[in-house]
């Protein structure tokens, strides 16, 4: 047969087999598949979104942002990467506004939280450069530190493990003797809010660890700050800034997809690194810049979440994660945990007292929790190993401003329900194997 008349699309290709096979061999594990093309339902209310302070949902702030488009002189396009003719006037002034709302030396805006991820973790560090990181770090700052010059050297801790923490520091230290004589640098990689368990990270523990042991000259502290950007601090301005870090934490990745309910992130950290990036991370030298109109909404989000709406946003988000804490239990009080359980942060320190919107349920039938909460309205969507630890399977539940309490409550009856029906399912199962056992007698 002529090649050039076989179709692109033949069912039979050697990829294809694989890619198929992969995918029934992921989904017989009992991990959900994705499809890519088929949207979750959202006719019952968001618990389970990013959009944190519900900024999509108040439409005095769409027709605030749709006035400030409007006078807007640029908004399609950039013109290039930041290395061509994608610096513009409005790339600069947005950075230098987000450098002093947060007192920061520089600031570098960027595509994604997983550009900027890859962009600084992959390309600042240098060899013989060492990287410490939470176990449960992101995906994006994982990819980051693989793709960079230190990634023969990447240590990891427990996760939250303050001793461990220092355990391992201290192993790097007599490892590597460049680090401890100040000649190289050793990169701590962390969260300010870790996405799936929704606990803080022990940050003030561990800059003083930091600053005890490791010549200053040697120390860079990292946090990825993308789910308390917006929600924690002063005018949102994250944990970071909440613990009074701002002059001891070298670089904070706020990816702007969360509370901000954007596209891109803002990396606060030195003129140096910004430069350096700039010159130096493909991720950045390739990718063309975010055009204007992204860069308007940007401005007119951290104006909405700095200012007095952004305060109200955050007190009533705040107070209705202390009624799903208090509540919750109640709920679930008669459930056997194998079905639904409210995972148990382990908060220490100085963010013992804070509450993240974000309560993973854990349930080991994860699927069948999502499909009834999806068949009920609810964008629900299971995670189950290797997103979470073996044995962790969970839906993952983040509350949002625009929420009610009542709201709180007919979603908790709702998967109180589920767990109500499992059990009678599971006890007609129990009740029929006796009378099998019983007749074979």
């Amino acid at each position: 047969m002529d090649p050039s008349l076989s179709s692109t699309s033949s069912t039979s290709s050697a990829l294809t087999s694989a890619l198929d096979h992969a995918l029934s061999e992921r989904a017989k594990s009992g991990v959900s598949l994705f499809s890519g093309t088929a949207p979750l339902p959202t006719y019952a209310p968001d618990f389970f979104s990013n959009d944190y302070l519900s900024l999509s949902s108040f439409p005095q702030i769409r027709e605030g942002l749709v006035e400030r488009f409007k006078s807007s002189p640029r908004l399609l396009g950039s013109q290039g990467s930041r290395i061509l003719s994608g610096t513009t006037s409005d790339h600069v002034s947005l950075e230098e506004h987000l450098r002093d709302l947060y007192n920061a030396p520089a600031a570098m805006i960027f595509n994604s939280g997983y550009i900027a991820n890859l962009s600084f973790l992959g390309a600042v560090p240098q060899p013989g450069d060492v990287f410490l990181h939470d176990e449960y770090i992101h995906a994006s700052c994982r990819d980051g530190m693989l793709m960079s010059r230190a990634r023969s050297s990447m240590f990891s801790f427990a996760h939250n493990s303050v001793s461990e923490f220092e355990e391992r520091l201290l192993e790097v230290l007599r490892e590597h003797p460049q680090i401890a004589a100040g000649k190289s640098t050793l990169f701590i990689v962390l969260e300010s809010i870790y996405s799936m368990d929704g606990d803080f990270g022990p940050l003030p523990e561990i800059v003083r660890l930091v600053e005890k042991h490791v010549p200053a000259e040697a120390a860079h502290i990292v946090v990825d700050e993308a789910h308390s950007v917006g929600l924690i601090g002063p005018q949102g301005k994250g944990l970071v800034a909440h613990l009074g870090l701002e002059q001891r934490v070298h670089t904070r990745i706020h990816p702007l997809t969360k509370a901000p309910n954007m596209i891109g992130a803002v990396v606060l950290t030195t003129p140096t690194v910004c430069r350096y990036i700039v010159n130096y991370s493909r991720p950045t030298m390739f990718s063309t810049s975010l055009p204007h109109m992204d860069l308007v909404a940007i401005r007119y989000c951290f104006d909405v979440i700095s200012g007095s709406i952004g305060d109200e946003l955050r007190g009533r988000l705040n107070a209705l994660s202390q009624c799903f804490l208090h509540l919750a239990p109640e709920y679930l009080m008669d459930i056997p945990s194998n079905l639904l359980q409210l995972y148990k942060k382990h908060e220490v320190g100085e963010t013992k007292d804070l509450v993240a919107p974000i309560f993973p349920i854990l349930t080991t039938r994860p699927v069948s929790l999502q499909k009834y909460l999806n068949s009920r309205g609810y964008a629900a969507q299971a995670f189950c190993y290797p997103v979470v630890p073996r044995n962790q399977a969970r839906i993952r539940v983040t509350l949002h401003a625009a929420t009610t309490d009542e709201d709180v409550e007919v979603f908790l009856s709702t998967i109180r329900k589920w767990a109500l029906e499992q059990m009678e399912i599971d006890s007609s199962a129990a009740i029929k194997k006796r009378k099998m056992s019983v007749s074979k007698l």
